[in-house]
């Protein structure tokens, strides 16, 4: 992702002639971020790639995502997901 600050931040994506549905977010600060590697909807490994690597993403959540993307229609056999730790402040 990226961060735009106004409509001709696009341009330089090149999105500005796609009728294209744009995402919106708040921008945030991770504090860590974590990779976790999974087949045949099970964890095979989560590892640190960026930021802190104390601070730890819940595994309760971890697992919900991992059953929900399991549980989609198409889901491949291996996969993987995102997950980090913002700062709150």
């Amino acid at each position: 992702g990226f961060v735009v600050a106004q409509p001709d931040d696009l341009a330089s994506h090149g999105l500005t002639r796609r009728a294209e549905r744009l995402l919106c977010a708040s921008v945030v600060r991770w504090l860590t971020e974590w990779r976790v590697y999974v087949a045949e909807g099970e964890v095979l490994a989560c590892c640190n790639y960026a930021g802190d690597p104390a601070l730890r993403v819940e595994p309760t959540v971890v697992q919900e995502g991992v059953a929900a993307r399991s549980a989609a229609p198409g889901c491949p056999a291996g996969y993987a997901l995102d997950y980090g730790v913002l700062d709150d402040a």
